[in-house]
């Protein structure tokens, strides 16, 4: 299986988002990835089901979900799941 993209789903309010923010300027876009602000966004954030920040969600090539991780996440956590998608 193949991740084509990653949403990141936050809010400038929310704390882990930042944190998260700030563990992702590493991130070297093997993948892409796309933020989504939950505070003018509504409609994507409704579409995945996302109710809690932050969250990513890994889609495929038509765009259904893969795997979505809640909360934040380090780097090499990042890479892990891409290398655990990659390897279904």
């Amino acid at each position: 299986m193949k991740c084509k993209k990653i949403l990141d789903f936050g809010a400038t309010w929310c704390s882990g988002c930042r944190v998260l923010a700030e563990n992702l300027k590493k991130y070297d876009n093997r993948v892409p990835l796309q933020y989504i602000d939950c505070d003018t966004d509504d409609d994507i954030p409704t579409k995945y089901g996302v109710r809690n920040l932050p969250t990513l969600v890994f889609l495929d090539g038509e765009d259904q979900v893969i795997k979505r991780h809640v909360g934040v996440i380090t780097l090499v956590q990042l890479y892990d799941i891409l290398d655990e998608i990659e390897s279904k």
